[in-house]
This record gives C-alpha cells, structure tokens and sequence, in this order.
C-alpha cells in the first residue's frame, strides 16, 4: 500500500518547515530533523537506517553522492534548503516560491460586486459600459465576477484590484466595507504569503505480516528481511525517478500543447521509519514504511529550474504502480532466499506471507485501529491521514532491542508460540546467520493466463468498476497479480506488454504527444462485447410487435387503475402507459427522475398486459426494491440476481412475455448483457425503468442511457414526491448541472447547516433527528418519516453509535445490552426498543419472508434466540425472530442511520444527509427522499484542503463558512458518465453534450417574485392564501358567536352553563385564530423562501460565464411585504451556522 502527499509551505521564514523536517526525521514521531541528525551521525547501530539520498540530481548538481546517507546538521540543512527552491552551497534562488495575497489585505468580493452594479443601475448604463473607459479595471471585475461564480459567495478578492475597480467605476469604497475592516486591509495591501508545492511525499509500506514476522525474527534474520526491502524501495524509487523526473517547457492551452523536457534527475531522500506513531504512551506497532521525499524542482537540459512531473500529476498517476513493484519485488527477493509463500487476503487486499496467524497480525494493528475508531473503515487516504494526525502520540525513545521484545512479549500473552509461529511461516528452523538455506527453489514464474484473469476479472479486476484503465493503472494491476513478485523492473514492463496483447485486453485510440506518461487507455474485450450485444439487440427488437396490447383494453387499464387508485395518471404517465403495451419494441428504456411516480405507473401498464393474457414478471436490483415493485405494481417480482441464477442454471425467462426491471440504471453492462440475450432468446418484452442521474451502475455502466436513446425512451419530468416549491425547484436545477445554483438555495434557505468538524456534524444531525422524530408517537411512523443518510457505512456505524446514546438517556432502550460477536471480529449491542434494519436476505418456508432492507423496533432481545424485531410493511405489522448465527453473519444492524444506497426507493418526511463522500449520483437521491424537508450537512475541516485553508485563513463569519464549504464540497461532486468504449472504437463520437443551460435572472426580479422558484411556490402560495381566506371567516365568524353568547346565554342557561358556553365558544374561536397565524406563517416561509432561492439563482447567473439562457417561468409576482434582504429565509431549529443566515419566523399572535 502506498500514499503520496503534498507537502506545502512552512509556517516559519526561511528554509525551516515542519512537514519536511518531520520526513528527515529517524524515528516516526521526530519533530525535528535535527534531532535526528545528532543523535545518530556517528555510531548509527545496525538497524537504525539513516536519511539517504537517491537520485541523479545529487550527484549532477549538488556533489553529493546518491546512496550516502545525512550525517550532519549541516547536510539536513542541505536538504531544506533544496525543498525551499535554494541552492544548498550558493544560497541562489532555484525556483522561485509561489506567492498570494495575504487573507489579511482580502475583502469580500460579493457586496462589492452588487455595490458596482447598483452604481450602473443607478447611472442607466450596464457595468461594461461604465468601465469601458479602463481596460484593466474591466478585465479585473470580470474575473471577479468569475472567481465568484466558481469560488462561491464570499470569494474575498485582494483590496488593491478592489480599489482600481472602484475608482473606475466611481464607488467608494467606504461605503461598501466596514470602516475598520477596510482601514486593515489596506494596511495589510502588500503583505504576501507563500502557497503551491514544496515538493511530494511518497510513503511506501509493506504488508503487515512481514511487518509483524520481522518484529519476532532472530536478529540477523530480521536484518537480512529489512536489507531486502529497503533494495526494493530503492529499485521502484529509482525506476519513478527515470518515469517522473522531467520538466514542461512551453504554454500549455490556447491550442498549443508544452513539451516534456529531460532533467539531470532530482535530489530526493529516502527516511526509514519502523514503527508507527506510539499507542498509548508506549511502543508503537512493527510498521517498517519508507519516505521519499522528491523536491518540487529538476534542472532541465536547458539549464532552467522548473517544477516536476508536469506539476506533480505524473507522480500521483504512477504512485500506485511504484507501490505495487516495490511489493512485488520484495515478494520474489524473500521467495528466492527464503523460500516463504504468500496469500491473498481479502481482509487486508494484499498478498500476505503464508502461515501467519490472522489473529497475531490484528494483534499489531492497534495503531489502525485507533484511526478507523476515528474515521472508520472506509475512510479516503486524506480522512486516514487527518485522523493519525490527530491521533498521533508523542515519539517515544526506544531501541531496536526494546521494541522487538515488547513485540515478542504481545504474542505470547497473547497466546501464541512465536517460534512456533516462525516455523509455520519458514517451514524449517531460522537460521543462526540469518541467510537463507542452501538449494531454496527459485520462485515460480508469473502463469500469464493468471495473471490476465486477476486483471481483467469482472469482479475486482481494472474494468470492474471503470471501463476504462490507463497504462499507468494497468502496471500496478499487473503487478499485484504476481503472487511470488517480479524480479525487476523491466519483468515488470514484458509481462504487461503480454497482458495488453492478449484478448482480454483492447485498446482505445490514441493521441499521442501529450506529456504525461503511460496514458494510453485499455479496456476489456467482455465490456466491448456487452455493450455491442446490448445495441444490437436494442436496435434489432424495434418495433418487433413483442406483448402489444390492443387500444381498448389499454384504455380500459387505464380506467380501472383509477378507479382503484383514486386519482388518474398525468399526460406523460398515459402516454408511457399507452407506449409500453402498444409500439411492441423488445427492448425498452423509461427514465424517471425522482419523485415521479415511474412504480407507480408500471401498476397501470401491468394491468394492460395482464388484460392480455401476457405473463409480467419484474426485477430489481435489491429485494426490498423488488418487494415495493410488487406491492406497488401487482407484478410477481423478484431480485436481478435470482433473475441470473435462473438464467445460468434454471428455465432463464421461458414463459416469461414481459420482464420490467427497476432502477435498471444501476445494473453494470455485463448483467445487462445476459438478460438481453436471454429476453431475445425467449422472446420477452425488456422494459427497463431507471434514471441514468441517479445512482450509478454497481459496475462498468453506460448502456442504459444509450438504450433510451436508441428506442426513443419517454421521459416522466413531473415531480410528485416534493411538495415544497424550494425542493423542487433545486432538484430540478440540479440534474440540469448546475449544482452550485442547486447548493447556494439549498444554503440561502437553511437546508445547508456546516459544521466545523466531522464530530461536530455527526451530533448537529443526531440531534436534528432526534427532533424531528419525537413528532411520531408511533415507532413505525417514525422510522417511515425521517431518514438520516451518510455516503458510507463508517459514517452510518458513527451516527447509529451517537443516535443510540440519545435512546438510551431518553429512556427508549429498555434493559442492559446484550452483545453479538460477529464474524468480522466487531461486536454489535442490541436492547429492546433498537431500531434495526436486516441487512441480507432470508426467505422462509410457511413464513412471511425477511428481506434486506428492512427496517423495525426491536420487542425481545437474549443471547440465545436472538432478537424479535416488529416489522411494518404496508399495513400489516409482523414480528420475526432474527437467530444468533444470522446476526453474527451480519444480517442486522442498528437502522437509526442509513446508507444513501440503502434509502434508494423510500420517501420519507424529512431527512438529514451527510455530503461528505456522496458524489452527484448518490447526493441527487439522497436530496429527493422527502415529501417536506431535507437539510445537507457539511464537515468543513474534511472538506477545504489545508491549501485553500491557507490562503483564504480562518472564515471570519458563520456565513462565510457556509460558503465556504459549499464551494468545497461542489469539488468533489463527480458527475461523469462512463459512456460507450465502442464509440471510441469505432471512431464515433457521442452526441457532444449540450451546455449547461443557466437561468438568467437579477436580484431585482428575484426580489420581485420573478424567479423561478416563486413560479414553482405560485400554486402552493395560492392554495394557502385560499386557506387563509377560509380561515378568517371561520375566525370572524367564531368571534361572532362568542360575542353573541356572551350577551344572551347568561338569560338562556344560566350562570354556571353560560360561563362553560362562553369557555366552549373561547376554545373554538382561540383554535381559529392559532390556525390562522400557522397558515399565516405558512404563507410567509413559502414566499421567503422561494424569494431567498431565487436571489442565490440570480447572484449565481450574475458570476457566470455566459451560456445558453433559460428564462425564468412565469408566476405570480410575491407580496411587496415578502420582498426582503438577499438570503432572507425562516429560521430553524439547527447550529448557528444555518441560524445565522436566516430571518426570523413570525411569532404566534404576532
């Protein structure tokens, strides 16, 4: 395993920096290479592994030699001062420092920009005409207006560009900034801070094993073990050096292309570390991991200095590849002199020596355990690296000695015979002298048929979730696939050449010139295949005349489906309906955005079909989707896979006439493929429902889409689900691409609350939650009514833990917790009141079948039966026993949390999403789940890199940091379609894709009740004003007849009766008024809302570059009393962050 990071600017002048002083560091946790340098210059003890130098440039620019190791303070110096851009000996300045506005001399760009647009309403004229006099001034506003636009909201521009604009356009500045905020940064106009890249740390690991073997060897064994890898190390370092060491000459952009230019080499260091950080206070786990440190710099043969590896790309893309050579030319080293096997194991993905003890290995993992208590699991490498550095202990002294018989002395309490251990691993008794024994076997060669189906598998191979991988991605692939390792470099190079030529591989054309190496791009010869089966079939089943049904029973379907249901279909539903049972196309593509009812609508097409005689089966890709279609359509249903097993081993689809599979966008190719070969085979109608915007395919996906496009698939674009005009509005806004737009309403209307911290995010949603569901009397109810969603299922391990302590204190959980082991080593707490969800499969004979994903209360819980959970679906509440063996293979879990995946296909009232790991596919359908409300939560310490921290400081308001991490978490929405590999290889573009269509709208219209979320709040505003009408009769007319009865009862009834008819009366017309004031601030929220929504729509349109041009809907103009501040919005209950940007809702009575 591998890991590359930046290492940027120190936070001290001069050469001195911390991140590079801890990578000259000897021992793991050194805070100062200093420290290092004068402990072990003279007299280093074996095992204890200097700095050392690697690379050409030592030798061609600096006169030291590559393989020398750092012995003084002097050559520590040496090299901080190369990681600076300095040269060691001459003091020159290499490269020079990359070199930014200080935050302090910053202001805010936003208001700014209003202020001059004002200006130029005022004076009649548009902005480019009042700065058409000042060219420089013009061209500085406009990109602030697209620094804006990309940036966010509260981008802060450098007070001098301000301040010529400013002059240009006639505004004072005083006016527009804070008297005191303006007077600092001026005075701060010309301080500068350094920013970019120092240079890259390469940290390179072996497997555990080793790791954990090493730390139990005799001592000369254990040496001889630490020398092999450390060659290795060296050997891929060396092999990176001849790849990446290049410069870029030349403008790059504008149609030219830059050149690569060959260097002298670099001057990089290798730091060895044995240990991990300390557990504890005490001696961390054998963890033996190098640091090669490459400076930002090379000397090109030009002479020129310039940065490496055009900007450090070319390192990331090959970091993989270098890791996985190291690995696999340690594997052969030890397998040519020791004869040791290896193994893969899929707990740890990699290949681990044979014979070692998974529990003894967990034994040395406490470290990693520390960090993914943290983060989790499933953690990025950025999460990872963020959690050690906060769980990182204090550097503890200790020997070589001391630590390998702490390491000893952790097996055997732990229970284990370590030579006993040592023997399994070796097959015979460790040598005194620590060589290997005479006559070891060689390793055995790589088998090439292996290694292609490792690499191609459709499982786990380079295409099982891409369907494309580069040349740099195929290396490291090739060399993970060698079980005994390569025995160098250019083995490295032969094999993957034998794997690119063999017919598993295909290649893809190809610019060549470009400069990054090893570009060129594969994929496999299955997804090829695929993909020409699907379109073929798709094109070749066109109007075939498969399962049509004849008009009048369409249309006397389509009748009884409403009169069951109570309500008719829409225009796009009918005419899918009609569509479905009438052209006859074998295959069929619908796509539905969320919320439009495309279940719904196979319930009336299943009718058509059924009226027939036609036999309708349908699929989903999981059992509670499947469970829902049938419940929801009346269509025997079941999952894809079980569809699969049929096909390879059962009757496949015989006897099957129409097979409608749900959420098909999700399905990869491959299983697309089989079931359009089989439908073909039977003659079955394919009728595939799905949204290409949603969830992306469990695999190399694509063809869905195509499909649609093919057979001219209708579209269902009418939203039922929403009933909140903001909603609505934004989803829409969202799957036309503009998730900027979509994320600044979401913010301007308090669904964005941002925390500083992940903790901190996980208690603001726990307790949001929380809130919400106490609005349920009925568990049911609630687990139907709020969801709270995460991307991964560390992130839902952490919520459910937090969301469990609050059950607890509220007295939700009844009795002690009883605990489950679980196969995986975790243990999992269960009490009565538990909300769970079950998480596979079990059906059963002469019982109502338990399905993964569903989700009840627990009624019983004990260590020997298991747990009785309650379950709801629909109507009819069931109780089922969950056994011990079921819970400990994994087959429940706490369900106060979800993952977005596992919601897929609920509708819930609100719900509280966690943005942080969702991309556009999985945040689009988490954002839709609800009928009322859904708020996003966004971490910022996860999400702003330590660079933009850098240059931008700390956010000096709630609001900033809002938009701050909004314009953050923007970055990491991927939205890239996999597309068609038989495009490319038939030399036929795609359709290019239209852009963006952006709405065009002003502050003024947007405060006016022009924009288009107050077209979409009309209808809703209507119908509440209506509602308000009505109320205020029924208050005036409750005030009359209290009035009334005040004067008459006292003569009609008596004291006593008259007083309790009054009392009565009071009650009613109290209860007419509280429901006038909620429909009254209904009615306000509603407007103030949809005019904040449409205000961050209109300061988006202001910023962005011009595209083509939506015009906002029409609709009502809203109430002048409503036409607020920008970013006016009802308040909610929720941190200051959201708090801070919202109005305040009318107060009951007032």
């Amino acid at each position: 395993m591998s890991a590359i990071v930046d290492i940027g600017p120190g936070t001290r002048v001069g050469i001195e920096n911390e991140q590079v002083d801890y990578r000259l560091a000897e021992a793991c946790g050194e805070k100062h290479a200093h420290d290092a340098a004068l402990d072990y210059r003279l007299n280093r003890p074996r095992g204890q592994y200097g700095v050392e130098r690697i690379g050409r440039g030592w030798d061609a620019e600096f006169d030291r030699r590559p393989g020398t190791t750092l012995d003084s303070q002097a050559e520590v110096d040496e090299v901080r001062a190369i990681m600076a851009g300095i040269h060691p000996q001459t003091g020159q300045v290499l490269l020079k420092p990359k070199l930014a506005v200080a935050p302090a001399a910053k202001l805010g760009g936003r208001e700014f920009v209003e202020a001059v647009h004002e200006a130029a309403s005022r004076s009649g004229i548009t902005v480019e005409q009042m700065l058409a006099h000042d060219e420089k001034a013009a061209e500085r506003f406009a990109r602030l207006e697209r620094v804006l636009a990309r940036r966010g909201q509260t981008h802060r521009a450098p007070v001098a560009d301000l301040e010529q604009v400013a002059a240009a356009a006639g505004v004072a500045m005083e006016e527009v900034y804070d008297a005191e905020e303006l007077a600092k940064a001026r005075a701060h106009a010309d301080d500068r801070v350094e920013v970019g890249c120092k240079g890259r740390d390469l940290v390179l690991t072996r497997p555990r094993t080793p790791d954990a073997l090493g730390g139990l060897l005799p001592e000369e064994m254990a040496l001889r073990m630490d020398e092999l890898w450390m060659d290795s190390v060296r050997r891929g370092a060396r092999l990176l050096e001849d790849w990446c060491a290049y410069g870029m000459a030349g403008h790059h952009g504008d149609g030219q292309r830059a050149r690569r230019v060959d260097t002298t080499g670099w001057a990089a260091t290798i730091t060895w570390h044995r240990t991990t950080r300390s557990i504890d206070g005490g001696i961390g786990d054998p963890h033996f991991h190098a640091h090669v440190m490459v400076p930002n710099l090379v000397r090109c043969e030009d002479g020129k200095w310039r940065a490496v590896a055009n900007g450090g790309r070319d390192l990331y893309r090959h970091c993989q590849a270098i890791s996985e050579l190291v690995l696999a030319l340690y594997r052969h080293e030890v397998s040519a002199e020791y004869g040791i096997g290896w193994e893969w194991r899929e707990k740890t993905r990699q290949w681990e020596m044979k014979g070692f003890p998974e529990d003894l290995r967990r034994l040395y993992c406490r470290r990693s355990a520390q960090i993914e208590a943290e983060v989790g699991a499933e953690a990025t490498p950025g999460q990872r690296r963020a959690a050690g550095k906060r769980t990182a202990g204090a550097k503890v002294h200790s020997t070589r000695a001391e630590e390998r018989a702490f390491w000893r002395q952790m097996a055997e309490q732990g229970g284990f015979n370590v030579d006993q251990v040592i023997r399994d691993v070796l097959g015979y008794e460790p040598p005194e002298d620590g060589l290997g024994p005479a006559g070891t076997p060689p390793p055995d060669e790589p088998d090439l048929d292996q290694v292609c189906a490792r690499v191609w598998d459709p499982e786990t191979g380079a295409t099982s979730s891409e369907k494309t991988a580069s040349e740099a991605q195929l290396l490291a692939r090739v060399a993970r696939a060698c079980p005994t390792g390569l025995s160098d470099a250019e083995a490295l190079r032969t094999l993957t050449d034998r794997v690119l030529a063999s017919d598993h591989a295909v290649a893809l054309p190809h610019a060549e010139g470009g400069p990054l190496r090893h570009t060129r791009r594969y994929t496999s010869s299955v997804i090829v295949k695929a993909e020409r089966t699907i379109v073929a079939s798709a094109t070749e089943r066109l109007a075939e005349g498969v399962a049509t049904v004849p008009a009048h029973q369409v249309q006397e379907a389509i009748e009884a489906f409403t009169a069951d249901r109570g309500h008719g279909l829409d225009e796009e539903q009918d005419a899918l309906v009609r569509r479905l049972a009438g052209a006859g196309h074998g295959v069929e593509a619908v796509v539905g955005i969320a919320g439009s009812g495309k279940t719904t609508v196979m319930d009336a097409a299943h009718r058509a079909w059924a009226a027939a005689g036609l036999s309708v089966h349908g699929a989903a890709t999981a059992a509670v989707a499947a469970a829902k279609l049938r419940a929801e359509s009346g269509m025997t249903s079941s999952t894809v896979a079980a569809q699969e097993e049929r096909i390879a081993h059962g009757s496949g689809l015989e006897g099957v006439d129409v097979l409608v599979v749900d959420e098909a966008a999700m399905l990869n190719d491959l299983a697309l493929a089989d079931l359009v070969v089989e439908a073909g085979r039977t003659g079955t109608k394919l009728v595939m429902v799905g949204d290409p915007k949603q969830f992306r395919a469990i695999g190399p996906g694509g063809a869905f889409k195509r499909v649609h496009k093919l057979v001219g698939g209708l579209t269902l674009t009418q939203n039922r689900r929403q009933k909140d005009p903001v909603e609505r509005a934004a989803l829409r806004i969202w799957r036309e691409g503009e998730h900027a737009t979509t994320l600044a309403m979401w913010a301007e209307t308090g669904r964005v609350v941002a925390t500083d911290t992940l903790a901190e995010t996980y208690a603001a949603m726990v307790a949001a939650w929380w809130t919400d569901r106490a609005a349920y009397a009925n568990v049911h109810d609630a687990l139907d009514g709020v969801l709270m969603l995460a991307a991964t299922n560390d992130q839902v391990d952490a919520l459910n833990e937090r969301a469990r302590v609050v059950a607890r204190q509220d007295g939700h959980l009844e009795g002690a917790d009883v605990e489950f082991w679980l196969s995986r080593g975790d243990r999992l707490d269960l009490a009565v009141g538990d909300l769970v969800r079950v998480r596979k499969n079990d059906y059963r004979q002469g019982e109502e079948d338990v399905l993964n994903g569903y989700r009840g209360r627990i009624l019983e819980v004990n260590a020997r039966r298991g747990a009785l959970v309650e379950w709801r679906q629909g109507s009819k509440t069931t109780p089922s026993w969950i056994r011990p063996e079921q819970i400990a293979d994994g087959g429940l879990t706490h369900a106060y949390a979800l993952t977005i995946a596992a919601a897929q296909g609920l509708t819930v009232d609100t719900c509280h999403t966690l943005g942080l790991g969702a991309d556009a596919h999985a945040a689009y359908p988490a954002m839709s789940r609800v009928k009322k409300r859904s708020t996003l939560y966004l971490p910022a310490a996860e999400l702003e890199s330590e660079e933009v921290h850098r240059q931008l400081g700390e956010a000096r308001t709630g609001e900033e940091r809002l938009d701050r991490v909004i314009t953050a978490y923007h970055a990491t929405l991927v939205d890239e379609d996999q597309g068609m590999v038989t495009d490319q290889l038939d030399g036929r573009s795609p359709q290019d894709a239209a852009p963006t269509p952006v709405v065009r709208l002003t502050l003024e219209q947007a405060h006016a009740g022009r924009g288009p979320t107050a077209a979409e709040a009309a209808p809703r505003i209507e119908e509440l004003r209506r509602e308000l009408a009505a109320a205020q009769e029924r208050v005036e007319a409750a005030h009359t007849d209290l009035v009334q009865a005040a004067a008459q009862t006292p003569r009609r009834w008596g004291r006593h009766s008259a007083e309790r008819r009054v009392d009565d009366l009071q009650e009613v017309l109290d209860r007419a008024r509280t429901h006038h004031q909620d429909l009254a601030c209904q009615l306000q929220q509603v407007k103030a809302e949809a005019v904040a929504a449409d205000v961050a729509i209109a300061r988006r349109s202001a910023a962005a570059p011009r595209r083509p041009v939506v015009r906002p809907r029409g609709g009502t103009p809203l109430d002048p009393a409503v036409q607020g501040a920008p970013g006016q919005h009802p308040a909610q209950t929720a941190p200051p962050v959201a708090a801070e940007r919202s109005v305040r809702r009318p107060r009951h009575g007032g």
